[in-house]
């Protein structure tokens, strides 16, 4: 078996250095994007519901994508009246 290389002093690679950055973005924008879009209960129960699914299962999210307008679909009318 070969020895792990060590990495550099300076913080890792160019390619580590990318990926902590694409992170940085994509938290932003989901920051943003759930503060203009959850704005009453029911989208704040959806949000809660998707994340704690997202915490504790292993689910694709073009599931989540679906059963979550599913939940939108069928609140909407109940949330209107």
């Amino acid at each position: 078996m070969e020895a792990a290389k060590s990495k550099p002093a300076g913080g890792g690679s160019r390619d580590h250095r990318v990926t902590v950055a694409a992170i940085g973005t994509i938290t932003g924008a989901v920051i943003v994007l759930g503060q203009r879009s959850i704005t009453d209960i029911p989208t704040v129960l959806i949000a809660l519901a998707t994340l704690g699914t997202l915490w504790r299962f292993r689910v694709p999210e073009p599931i989540l994508v679906g059963v979550a307008g599913l939940a939108g679909l069928v609140l909407h009318p109940l949330a209107s009246q």
